[in-house]
């Protein structure tokens, strides 16, 4: 499955809070490669970049964001206190607006900006 595929399964609402983080790394990380295969047994739309990935979960109650640098979901979750942060992923509620400058960054950080 595609990351169009994905997007066309998602109600509106959910579909346009995934939207601009997708849009982010697509323009700023054109050589990120795509698959939906975030662990051996998972299916999530994963990105991967020069060694790391950024998964994305779209939850009944949360949208969810799986990185593989453990300092991106604590820097989220020091700048913006409505989620909920793990070791190596952040929830997000339907309810409020996402961070974007705030994931935006941690992706940054999780990519290393190597735009090479």
């Amino acid at each position: 499955m595609d990351m169009k595929d994905y997007l066309k399964i998602l109600n509106d609402e959910t579909r346009s809070k995934i939207e601009p983080i997708i849009s982010y790394i697509e323009s700023k990380y054109p050589k990120a490669s795509f698959d939906d295969n975030w662990g051996a047994k998972t299916k999530m739309p994963t990105y991967r970049y020069n060694g790391n990935y950024l998964a994305i979960g779209c939850m009944k109650r949360y949208i969810t964001l799986h990185f593989s640098n453990y300092s991106a979901p604590k820097y989220i979750k020091d700048n913006y206190p409505y989620c909920k942060a793990h070791v190596g992923c952040v929830n997000f509620s339907y309810t409020r607006e996402l961070p974007y400058q705030i994931i935006y960054k941690a992706i940054d950080e999780t990519f290393k900006k190597d735009l090479s």
